[in-house]
């Protein structure tokens, strides 16, 4: 009975349809003959009448249809009206931070499961089976063992043990003799150098032995050499007066030495050891390296002369000035309080004098001079004819003065910066009005780098302190140069100059300042003598203390259950902390640049409680325990600096939520909480179908709205150092190079070459790299190329993420589980989706062309975009 019910359905609707189609064919007897040929032969006319009926009948349907939304909204009842409001502010919130419906669903998810969880605990009996599965059933209704789309990043494999382990095969252990490679290892805070010039230096090389209790040099001695401990252990010592303090303890490999002093030598000034001394405290062998072989050297490579100073500069900013200002809160006590230039000097003093010498020279010209130069053509302006009314006077008046000060500023810094002629000056100084009040350089910011020389007025050099209030170090009269540390090394400013009275300067800018740098290296050594000499004496002594290190890739800095002797500041590089439990190794943090590494083992004497090994190549700055102790003797007010550190530390072990998650690593950051983002990202593609120049491009121009960031490929790298740079034999150069890159840019991004074979270049962008961007097209197949094994067997150490990339119009990525099943390498992904305009083949040359006019028309990305969420996760 029941099949021949629904049987007769069917039936009845064909027959009602039927019946209705017999009744419209009918309503065309009814119609107008003109209004049914227009139907069967309809014309653009006929069908706009159409088209406005039935828009006309659309929107009255639509107005009544509101009118009674409006009568049954108004009588739906008041408890229905919040729910209805609270489940919309649960979603979007009208105000504040807004959620993913995921995330949110996700969160509630984990809540339920808990309480199933807990239901199920009070299930007893049995073997389990009903707690199990109810427990199994509730996961996967609330997706905790779903996909990882719905998980999110908690999604993670186990990471191989390499990524953990230290590597053990040193390169050159058993081929270079120990002394050399102590050598070589210590000349890297020098930069590189080229095998000529290394060869210079190894000539000049002596080796001496030191008794137990015997001094290698004491206070009064000549300071002109570097001593490298080849074996023993030799203490470095500062003298106050009557006591002394120990400042390190040299090991084997460490070398003494300062880069002050070696400045200084360069320069011709020679001066003894003033405060610091060194004694064997056991039987020593020392290899002693003589500045004067870098003067040889120097003599008979030149080239190499501006780029050593440079870097030496660097270091010391960075790692004397910075690093002590920063984390001991050493600021006015680094610099000399002595005033710059002179208050009681104006800058038409000494014009008389200049313009008769001047005019002396003349006399003594051929009958045929030399065309006159810019300085001596202006020399001669007072000689002109007398004007005749009052205005052409002031006029007059105005340009003469503004002439004399060209003149002083052109007298000075051919003075100060030792210039063989002012040739180079000419056209190149710009004299500016400085109100009171304005600061012409602020701390913390490489805004305007330019060499500053104060014509009239007078100037305040500051420093911010630990309150945050700006604290007067000295001041800069006539005469005084200011922003040379700043022109050397590209670094931002560590001082705050503001004009204390209406001013006058003159400017040469950075760029100026090179192409004279370059021409005449000698200016490179005035300007960093004109630094040093503002710095106080004690700052020598630090100097002697504080050591730059590089540890090379899969080396530890320091192994658990050390002695802790020392703190360690990254200057540039990663390190990643690994501690040994039960057996087990497990991360427990990562540094970055600018990071802090130890210091509570050493502030508190306990034994190192982890592995600190470094990711890729990475540059340390080693703070000995000697020279905190000796700097909290000689400053107190560092006591209260580093309590504060060390209760901020201690405070974050205890309160692990109050800390950032390490990229890669659900396991909170012990000392490395502060850890900041990559410095380095090399972009890789390992599916067809993604444009890596467009993304790469993308990515730079949405971290550059976060801080200066440079994208690095090999014809940039050509363009910079020549059509060889990426030959093997550039290596070291090539090295150089990039690090360069990473001092003057917040983040770099390499983008490594197709996917095809690992080239050389690859390689280099995988070494240089904090992180690998893996970026994959979704629509593709999951499976590991060989090209992804190479390159995860090249880069063990180096975090990696999958970048999956997906199409606008995808709604919800799917198909992720089998993207990270498969690469237990993987500690993090991300979906973004492409424009499709990052999808046309477009060259390298058109692209740099485009985000070049972007930023030159200063339009700023979207905030908003994948991209800026990425580049935000980097950083």
């Amino acid at each position: 009975m029941e099949t021949e019910k629904v049987s007769k359905i069917p039936r009845r609707l064909e027959s009602f349809l039927e019946a209705l189609y017999i009744e419209l064919d009918k309503m065309k007897f009814y119609l107008p003959e003109e209004l049914l040929y227009k139907m069967n032969n309809p014309d653009l006319e006929f069908m706009i009448h159409i088209s406005v009926v039935v828009l006309i009948i659309v929107l009255v349907s639509g107005l009544i249809a509101w009118k009674m939304g409006k009568k049954v909204k108004e009588k739906i009842p008041e408890n229905i009206k919040k729910r209805v409001i609270a489940a919309k502010e649960f979603v979007v919130p009208s105000s504040g931070p807004r959620f993913r419906k995921r995330d949110k669903m996700a969160f509630m998810g984990q809540k339920m499961v808990k309480r199933v969880k807990a239901a199920g605990s009070y299930i007893r009996g049995g073997q389990g089976r009903k707690r199990r599965a109810i427990a199994k059933f509730a996961k996967r209704l609330l997706g905790q063992e779903g996909s990882p789309e719905i998980i999110g990043q908690n999604f993670r494999l186990n990471l191989p043990l390499e990524y953990l382990e230290e590597e053990d095969f040193e390169a050159g252990g058993g081929i270079m003799p120990q002394q050399l490679r102590f050598v070589l290892q210590n000349m890297r805070v020098f930069g590189h150098f080229e095998h000529p010039i290394f060869l210079e230096l190894v000539k000049q090389i002596e080796y001496m032995t030191v008794s137990t209790n015997q001094y290698l040099f004491k206070v009064g001695d000549p300071d002109e050499n570097i001593f490298i401990v080849q074996s023993g252990l030799v203490n470095v010592y500062a003298s106050d007066g009557d006591s002394s303090t120990t400042l390190k303890h040299v090991k084997p490999g460490d070398a003494i030495m300062s880069l002050l002093s070696f400045l200084d030598h360069l320069a011709g000034h020679n001066k003894p050891y003033k405060t610091v001394s060194a004694r064997a405290t056991e039987d020593s062998k020392i290899i002693k390296l003589p500045f004067g072989a870098f003067k040889i050297a120097f003599e008979k490579y030149p080239d190499s002369y501006l780029r050593v100073v440079q870097i030496v500069m660097i270091r010391l900013q960075r790692v004397t000035l910075l690093a002590l200002h920063q984390y001991l809160g050493l600021g006015a006590e680094l610099i000399a309080a002595q005033h710059r230039g002179d208050k009681n000097v104006k800058y038409t003093d000494d014009m008389d004098d200049f313009m008769n010498t001047s005019q002396e020279q003349e006399t003594l010209e051929q009958q045929t001079p030399p065309t006159p130069s810019a300085l001596q053509l202006t020399m001669n302006l007072e000689s002109y004819g007398e004007l005749r009314n009052s205005s052409q006077l002031r006029r007059k008046g105005s340009l003469v003065k503004r002439e004399k000060m060209m003149l002083f500023a052109l007298k000075s810094f051919k003075e100060q910066l030792k210039l063989e002629s002012e040739a180079s000056l000419e056209g190149n100084v710009e004299i500016r009005d400085i109100p009171a009040g304005f600061r012409i350089m602020e701390e913390d910011s490489l805004k305007d780098a330019a060499l500053v020389l104060v014509i009239e007025g007078c100037f305040s050099v500051s420093q911010k302190n630990d309150e945050g209030k700006e604290q007067e170090i000295h001041l800069c009269y006539t005469g005084g140069l200011l922003g040379q540390l700043q022109v050397l090394t590209g670094e931002p400013s560590i001082f705050t100059v503001q004009a204390k009275v209406n001013s006058k300067v003159a400017c040469l800018s950075r760029q100026v300042v090179f192409d004279m740098m370059s021409v005449q290296p000698d200016v490179t050594l005035q300007l960093a003598n004109s630094v040093t000499e503002h710095m106080s004496p004690y700052v020598r002594s630090i100097d002697f203390a504080l050591d730059w290190v590089l540890i090379e890739s899969g080396k530890a800095l320091y192994r658990q259950g050390d002695e802790a002797d020392c703190t360690f500041v990254v200057l540039s590089g990663r390190l990643r902390s690994v501690v040994q439990r039960d057996g087990r190794k497990e991360m427990v943090a990562e540094y970055g640049r600018g990071e802090l590494c130890g210091i509570v083992e050493t502030l508190t004497g306990a034994k190192r409680s982890t592995t600190l090994l470094a990711v890729r190549d990475t540059e340390i700055a080693k703070i000995p325990g000697g020279l905190i102790n000796s700097i909290k003797l000689k400053y107190p007010i560092v006591v209260s600096r580093l309590i504060n550190l060390l209760g901020k530390r201690l405070l974050s072990l205890q309160q692990p939520s109050l800390q950032q998650s390490v990229p890669g690593s659900s396991q909170a950051v012990g000392e490395g909480s502060t850890a900041p983002g990559y410095s380095t990202v090399a972009v890789i593609a390992v599916t067809p179908g993604v444009s890596l120049s467009a993304i790469t491009l993308e990515l730079v121009y949405s971290l550059a709205s976060i801080g200066p960031a440079i994208c690095i490929t090999p014809e940039v790298v050509r363009a910079a150092l020549g059509p060889n740079a990426l030959e093997p034999g550039n290596d070291f150069k090539l090295t150089a190079w990039l690090g360069a890159q990473e001092d003057h840019y917040k983040t770099v991004v390499y983008q490594c070459d197709s996917m095809d074979h690992l080239t050389s270049w690859t390689q280099q962008c995988v070494r240089h790299a904090d992180v690998v961007l893996v970026f994959a097209n979704a629509q593709e197949s999951p499976m590991v190329s060989t090209f992804e094994e190479k390159l995860e067997t090249l880069s063990l150490r180096v975090t990696k993420e999958l970048v999956l990339c997906h199409t606008e119009n995808t709604e919800i990525p799917s198909g992720t589980a089998k993207w990270l099943e498969n690469r237990p390498w993987i500690s993090h992904h991300y979906h973004i989706k492409l424009a499709d305009r990052m999808y046309t083949k477009r060259s390298q040359r058109k692209l740099s062309e485009h985000y070049a006019r972007l930023v030159e028309e200063k339009v700023r990305p979207d905030v908003h975009s994948d991209f800026s969420r990425l580049a935000r996760m980097i950083r």
